[in-house]
């Protein structure tokens, strides 16, 4: 069987609840403003995986004894333009580590809390998906079934860039 595919898109969503480990610095500025950096790495523990995919596949099937392309012909599995679309958990290792880094402006309310804002960078060390290497991987195996993208993929990593609001309270 030959799959084609068009308009194939994923959404993929991991969640994770990270425990810092961090190397602050700061340099006052003025009063109780000042700029901070911080770098260091995150203890990602995963709590949710989930992804949905759709896409338009056309199958066709080659019989090498007849030499016969067969086509169009939905009620032997092999149709044309037939929109797909799946969801479900990815294969995601429970545990990862994340480099972060991060830089902005810092104001001390008072002595006990501290409003700060940032721009913040976090890349995951190593690979995050738990699937097997698998070399006979298919997108689409048959009509009406699609699989994740991150199935076919060996190296995949998390990479995020953002924004920081932090309130943080000195005991």
């Amino acid at each position: 069987m030959r799959a084609s595919g068009t308009n194939i898109a994923e959404d993929q969503k991991l969640s994770y609840l990270n425990v810092p480990v961090y190397l602050n610095f700061r340099l006052p500025l003025m009063g109780e403003i000042g700029l901070f950096m911080q770098s260091g790495v995150n203890l990602a523990f995963l709590t949710g995986q989930n992804y949905s995919c759709n896409g338009t596949f056309t199958y066709k099937g080659y019989h090498s004894k007849y030499n016969v392309l067969l086509e169009n012909l939905p009620q032997c599995g092999f149709t044309t333009n037939k929109a797909t679309s799946a969801e479900g958990k990815q294969g995601v290792k429970s545990f990862a580590f994340f480099a972060v880094a991060s830089a902005g402006v810092n104001y001390n309310i008072n002595e006990k809390f501290q409003l700060s804002f940032a721009g913040t960078y976090n890349k995951s060390l190593s690979k995050v998906s738990d699937n097997p290497v698998n070399s006979q991987y298919q997108i689409s195996p048959a009509a009406d079934q699609i699989n994740s993208l991150m199935g076919g993929s060996s190296k995949v990593t998390v990479l995020s860039f953002g924004l920081s609001l932090m309130l943080r309270h000195y005991f």
